[in-house]
C-alpha cells in the first residue's frame, strides 16, 4: 500500500513568514492543507490513488510499489461459505502476483483455510436461516465481530479486505475506520446498491476506500451514486466457464 502519512496533502507555504501581499490567498490555501488531513480529501488528494494502484496490482499487474518493504499484511474477512470461497482465491492470486512475501490474518472458513489462513474464529454460527435463529446466535456474532476489530486495531494490517456478507462486514469496517482511520479498507464484493438501498454507496464512501465489483456495470453504478472508487475484477466462476460447459463430444452422446 505505501507510506500513508500526509505528504500527499503537503504544502509550501512557510507559516512563520507574512505574507503581505495575498495574505487571504495564503489562508484559504492552509485551511486547503488542514482539510487534507480528513480521510475524503486524502482520498481525493492521492490516498485513494493509492488504493487503486494496490487493486490493480492484485487484478492485472504483478508489479508493487518500488518503495514498497518488508511482507505485505493483509486481514481478510470472510464470514459466510461464497466469501470463503472468493477469499481463498483472492489469497491464491496475491500469492502468484505479488514479488512481497504476504501475511494473511482475519477470519475465513475452509477454502481460506486451505490457502493458508488461520482464522480467528470458525465461521460455522454466521449463516442464520429464519428471524427466529437470530436472537439466540446474535451475542456470538457480536463477540465475535468485537474480537475482529481488536484484532485489526493490535496487527494493524496494510489493508483490510471485508468480502461479501455486507450486514456484518460493513459494520465491522464502520467501527475499524472509526478507531483507525489510517487502515484502509478494501470491499470486495460490492452490494447491490444498484438494485436496492441506493442510499448504502454514499455511505460507504465515508469508510470504505475501494469496492471490488464482480459485476461490470457496478463501479458506473457507485459513480453514479456517489459511492466509493470501484474497480470491476469479475468473478472466479467466470474464469472456469469453458471448463464447465461440456464439450461436442459429449453432448452427442
Amino acid at each position: 500500500i505505501g507510506d500513508w502519512s500526509s505528504d500527499v496533502c503537503s504544502s509550501d507555504l512557510d507559516r512563520g513568514e507574512r505574507q503581505p501581499r495575498g495574505a487571504r490567498r495564503h489562508r484559504g490555501a492552509r485551511r486547503q492543507h488542514d482539510r487534507c488531513r480528513t480521510r475524503a480529501h486524502r482520498r481525493r488528494c492521492g490516498e485513494g490513488r493509492r488504493v487503486r494502484d494496490w487493486c490493480g496490482s492484485v487484478t492485472s499487474s504483478p508489479r508493487q510499489p518500488e518503495h514498497a518493504a518488508g511482507p505485505l499484511k493483509v486481514f481478510l474477512v470472510a464470514v459466510e461459505e461464497s466469501g470463503d470461497r472468493l477469499g481463498g482465491a483472492l489469497m491464491r492470486a496475491l500469492r502468484e502476483r505479488s514479488d512481497r512475501p504476504i501475511v494473511f490474518s482475519g477470519v475465513g472458513g475452509h477454502d481460506m483455510a486451505e490457502a493458508g489462513l488461520d482464522s480467528l474464529h470458525p465461521i460455522d454460527g454466521f449463516s442464520i436461516i429464519g428471524f427466529t435463529a437470530i436472537p439466540a446466535r446474535l451475542p456470538r456474532i457480536l463477540r465475535h465481530m468485537r474480537e475482529t476489530k481488536a484484532a485489526v486495531l493490535a496487527q494493524q494490517p496494510d489493508v483490510v479486505v471485508i468480502i461479501d456478507s455486507p450486514g456484518y462486514s460493513l459494520r465491522l469496517a464502520r467501527s475499524v475506520h472509526k478507531s483507525a482511520p489510517q487502515i484502509p479498507i478494501v470491499d470486495y464484493v460490492s452490494p447491490s446498491v444498484w438494485a436496492w438501498r441506493p442510499g448504502r454507496a454514499r455511505a460507504m464512501h465515508g469508510f470504505i476506500d475501494h469496492v471490488l465489483a464482480l459485476l461490470p456495470f457496478e463501479p458506473a453504478a457507485h459513480r453514479r451514486l456517489g459511492g466509493p472508487p470501484c474497480t470491476y475484477v469479475g468473478h472466479p466462476l467466470i474464469d472456469r466457464v469453458a471448463e464447465l460447459r461440456p464439450d461436442r463430444k459429449s453432448t452427442r452422446l
